[in-house]
């Protein structure tokens, strides 16, 4: 396990030398437009979906392990040559390939971790896993942030990325986890098992409702907290530090107390924090004073940290619980594939309520978060109940 959760610190670090200088890169180090970068970012990002997608056949085949490790190392080929981007189809193939290895990495990674675990200890791990991705993701921004300032930097943040995508392959080389379950019966491959679960399609749907709520603190909170309540320019920085670091100190003493309760039972908790937080925004205008606009966005944040803690860890520990052994690599492949699909129809969506306007914006975002409460109702009767949503064991 250590070697596990060492790999994940050491790709999530990976990640958050990247991903927020990304663009810096591709438009400062490399003199690419910044449509064109933007455009392969985008078509990347979407072409990697149905990567994901696909690659649930193939980690119920050969097992997750050797797809996350081929992933890492194709990462690692890829940054390696980044420096060298000279036209807009070197960066669009490199941007697909690399978000493609990201989908595949999240849609291998549970049924990895229930090669070793099952039950509620996969909820820990799961937790642990993602409290240690966070900080990696932290330490990852901050130390590329000294580098960016620089053509040679932003190569070095390239190269220090391709290191570290490698160092986790090889770490993870040699661990025992072979394929997820049994042989595949064949006639339920030809039927489209996956799609023929319709608690398991409900499922995805309550997911995609709780990854809009999630994302809205990211996504479209530091837009609202600058031009609409016209916060300080530090604010929106401050608000997302807060909540990242909020979930790495909350995540295990928060998954702790919902080990006490079912994880339908936990995940309904998750629902009115995000409620509440939306509410709260709805109140906020451009009127209020500078310290309350602060202690708005801030304690929102805060309410949207302990929700994603609750609601990510159980709905990624359910789903795989929920998914037949010979068959969970699929049913991983369409979730991680759901949730994809989620955060990037999350812009086009925020951004067209925040049209109308602020009060619309979050009313909408928490009717349709409280739409998830008769779904997750329903599928506590309708999954497996031992293995799911009404076994707290």
């Amino acid at each position: 396990m250590r070697r596990l959760l060492a790999a994940y610190s050491i790709d999530s670090l990976g990640s958050g030398l990247w991903f927020p200088f990304a663009l810096i890169f591709f438009t400062r180090a490399q003199g690419q437009s910044l449509q064109g970068a933007g455009l392969a970012m985008t078509v990347g990002s979407v072409l990697a979906l149905a990567v994901g997608l696909l690659s649930g056949g193939i980690i119920d085949r050969i097992g997750p392990l050797r797809l996350i490790v081929g992933g890492n190392v194709v990462r690692a080929c890829v940054f390696a040559t980044y420096p060298f981007v000279d036209s807009f189809w070197h960066m669009a193939v490199g941007t697909f390939l690399i978000f493609a290895a990201d989908r595949v990495f999240w849609s291998a990674n549970v049924p990895l971790l229930s090669a070793f675990l099952s039950g509620r200890t996969v909820d820990k791990l799961l937790g642990t896993a993602t409290m240690l991705q966070t900080a990696g993701l932290g330490i990852g921004a901050a130390a590329a942030s000294l580098l960016a300032g620089s053509v040679t930097g932003l190569h070095w943040i390239a190269w220090a990325n391709a290191i570290s995508f490698a160092l986790a392959a090889v770490v993870l080389v040699g661990l025992k986890a072979g394929r997820t379950g049994v042989e595949i019966p064949e006639a339920e491959v030809l039927r489209g098992y996956v799609w023929r679960d319709r608690p398991f399609l409900q499922l995805i749907l309550t997911q995609v409702l709780l990854t809009l709520a999630g994302s809205s603190f990211v996504i479209i909170l530091p837009l609202v907290a600058l031009d609409v309540f016209k916060g300080p320019q530090w604010l929106p920085s401050a608000a997302i530090v807060l909540g990242n670091v909020a979930i790495v100190a909350l995540q295990r003493p928060v998954i702790a107390f919902a080990s006490r309760w079912s994880r339908g039972s936990a995940l309904l908790i998750a629902v009115p924090f995000y409620v509440v937080a939306f509410i709260v925004l709805a109140a906020g205008g451009p009127g209020w004073a500078t310290a309350a606009v602060v202690v708005l966005v801030l304690g929102a944040s805060l309410l949207g940290a302990v929700a994603e803690v609750l609601a990510n860890t159980l709905m990624t520990a359910a789903a795989n619980s929920a998914a037949p052994a010979h068959l969970r690599g699929r049913y991983s492949a369409l979730f991680q594939t759901a949730w994809g699909s989620a955060d990037a129809v999350a812009p086009v969506v925020f951004t067209a309520l925040l049209t109308i306007g602020n009060q619309a914006l979050w009313i909408v975002l928490a009717l349709t978060t409280l739409a998830a409460v008769p779904l997750l109702i329903r599928l506590r009767r309708r999954l497996p109940p031992a293995a799911l949503l009404t076994s707290g064991e």
